[in-house]
């Protein structure tokens, strides 16, 4: 349910002249983000585990548009496509 709230960067377009602030931002950015791919690999991992096939593919495919080179979330797509007989 979390995951559904994750829209993208944090406070994405929003600019300010003090860097420290933007240096907070651009972590926070980056803090989120990875606990958002993480959080969509823990359900692709489940849904294959569970046979939930067309489930996972829709969880890694949102992995990969946070993060198109993430070479595991390929591996687990690939996997996925094969079980669901989408070679």
């Amino acid at each position: 349910q979390t995951l559904v709230l994750y829209k993208g960067a944090f406070l994405q377009g929003f600019a300010s002249q003090a860097e420290t602030f933007e240096a907070w931002v651009s972590d926070e950015q980056e803090r989120l983000q990875q606990l958002a791919i993480a959080g969509y690999l823990l359900l692709v991992n489940t849904s294959l585990f569970q046979n939930a096939y067309e489930a996972g593919l829709e969880h890694a495919t949102r992995l990969l548009q946070l993060d198109p080179f993430h070479e595991e979330a390929q591996r687990q797509q690939m996997l996925l496509l094969t079980y669901s007989g989408r070679r």
